[in-house]
């Protein structure tokens, strides 16, 4: 796509904005491509005021997308919509805005597309909560989803568009560090992921019994502190990239409750020029090529096995991370990459400038 034709497009991100790697990451592509007239209007702005007592009824607001700020919001984003007609609004995991809200902004004649980074067809959260984002994906032009699995998920409660939209790394955020950047004494295995009731921490401890250091997150990995060779990083999420420099082998688990066959860190830590050492899944096998750009482990005993032999065998261990970091700036995973699929998705409906 040429530069110019982004000139005249204002493009409104909706969603929590709490977290830089999210809406704020689209926003960010969005410019860095060229394009400046877009903005986010971000939820999470209106639950932040008062003491002890509203911060309890704004957690309750948001879990179950009900009540005055809720609402509050939601008058907000339509008189925006209303009065400055967005050529696109992109909504990212938008469970909280009511869906009546985005049937009336559908009704303006406005392109709506809808993104959900979690999988809301989980067992995991009470059925209302994903209520609203469910009932909506019938009054938007496009449905975005993170996995696979979700394409017929949403097909099967609506007639609308659905189309795959893969996870991301920021070039500003993950790229191969200097020297000076890395930090020193973190050990050579490390994992900056948070804690889930699976098999994590078995396999975990199973590397801390072979006498191999782990640096983990403090607040997630607390109760692993009582094993000896846990080591818990300083501001790691602060320290994100530096970390994954740091190390030679940052593991990557799957969620399960988001029922993951990839996450962000599968195309983050490649563009950091660092080792990808994953779970096996189709989906990832599709994407990168076993043995030469990615490594899979396939159960607790290979996990173990795995780190051993690529903890001794640097060259090979770095000639697999640069092969993966060159997949993903060959392949197109950075967010400007994201960005520009939803603005070509847009311009196949409504045209070109």
């Amino acid at each position: 796509m040429e530069k110019n034709e982004y000139k005249y497009l204002k493009i409104l991100y909706v969603g929590a904005g709490q977290f830089p790697i999210y809406e704020n990451a689209f926003l960010d592509a969005t410019r860095e491509i060229g394009y400046s007239e877009c903005e986010l209007l971000a939820w999470n702005d209106y639950f932040k005021q008062g003491g002890i007592v509203r911060g309890l009824v704004h957690r309750i607001e948001m879990n179950v997308s009900i009540g005055f700020d809720v609402s509050k919001f939601a008058s907000v984003l339509y008189h925006k919509c209303k009065t400055e007609r967005p050529n696109i609004v992109f909504l990212y995991s938008c469970r909280i805005v009511p869906w009546r809200t985005i049937k009336k902004i559908r009704e303006l004649g406005l392109y709506i597309a809808s993104y959900c980074n979690d999988d809301p067809f989980t067992n995991f959260h009470r059925p209302y909560y994903w209520r609203n984002w469910r009932k909506a994906t019938e009054f938007c032009n496009i449905n975005y989803v993170y996995r696979t699995k979700n394409i017929s998920e949403v097909q099967n409660i609506s007639n609308v568009r659905v189309d795959l939209l893969l996870p991301y790394y920021r070039k500003k955020e993950n790229y191969i560090c200097k020297t000076d950047e890395i930090i020193k004494e973190t050990p050579d295995v490390i994992f900056l992921g948070h804690l889930e009731q699976d098999e994590r921490v078995d396999y975990l401890k199973a590397i801390l019994q072979e006498g191999i250091t782990i640096g983990l997150n403090e607040s997630e990995f607390f109760s692993l502190g009582e094993h000896s060779g846990v080591k818990f990083l300083e501001k790691p999420r602060l320290n994100y990239n530096r970390y994954i420099c740091s190390c030679k082998i940052p593991i990557v688990f799957l969620s399960k409750i988001n029922n993951d066959t990839y996450t962000r860190r599968c195309f983050e830590i490649p563009a950091a020029g660092a080792f990808l050492f994953c779970p096996y899944t189709k989906d990832l096998a599709n994407i990168f090529e076993e043995g030469k750009e990615i490594v899979f482990y396939y159960n607790k005993a290979d996990f173990v096995e795995k780190i051993k032999y690529y903890l001794e065998h640097d060259n090979e261990r770095m000639r697999i991370a640069e092969a993966g970091r060159k997949k993903v700036i060959k392949d197109g995973h950075e967010a400007s990459d994201r960005v520009k699929t939803i603005i070509q998705h847009y311009f196949e409906e409504v045209g070109r400038p």
